[in-house]
């Protein structure tokens, strides 16, 4: 529920950033939402989801998540974007329940296909998870899809699924963890 109604609160607050800026300009100069040119920009997110464990241990609970990204072009068709991810995870089948937060700290490579209205991101990427409450630490590799579609002239709606496989960092080996993420969020575009 809470997730729902920060999403909400997310779309009205850009809904309010984004109304004064086209209302601004004056028809001559207002770009149609199908010519404005969305390669080589900015891009600040928020993303929510649902993070499935398939990994061969099966202790690891699946979980809602959330995070921020920023997208920052480096060519016309490549992005950099670095994200930060949160989530917290209980170990079940254990005589003693354990709850514990997770942050997660992948930086992407997205090769971006945009068409008009409407893209598809490839994304793929190292990161680092990091296990609060057991002081693990996770090395991952992530590999997704992502689809968006422009909802205003400088929002996005993005849906994208990943698939994320971790191992510890510790010498000799330790936990390992495969997860796939559902993930739906906003991206607002910033400059010109």
């Amino acid at each position: 529920m809470k997730c729902k109604i920060s999403i909400a609160i997310l779309f009205l607050l850009v809904i309010c950033i984004d109304q004064p800026l086209v209302l601004s300009q004056s028809n001559a100069s207002t770009k149609s939402l199908s010519n404005v040119n969305t390669n080589n920009k900015f891009f600040i997110g928020f993303n929510t989801g649902y993070r499935f464990n398939i990994s061969v241990d099966p202790d690891l609970s699946s979980n809602f998540l959330f995070g921020f990204s920023i997208q920052l072009p480096l060519s016309e068709f490549v992005s950099l974007q670095p994200e930060l991810n949160f989530w917290k995870t209980d170990l079940i089948n254990y005589p003693v329940e354990s709850k514990y937060s997770v942050t997660d700290f992948p930086i992407l490579l997205m090769l971006n296909v945009n068409y008009e209205k409407t893209g598809v991101d490839l994304l793929f990427g190292p990161g680092v998870i990091v296990q609060h409450d057991h002081s693990d630490k996770l090395i991952s590799l992530n590999i997704g899809i992502g689809y968006w579609i422009r909802i205003l002239e400088r929002l996005r709606l993005n849906l994208e699924s990943r698939l994320q496989l971790a191992g510890s960092i510790e010498p000799g080996g330790g936990n390992s963890v495969s997860s796939l993420y559902l993930r739906m969020g906003l991206k607002y575009e910033l400059g010109n």
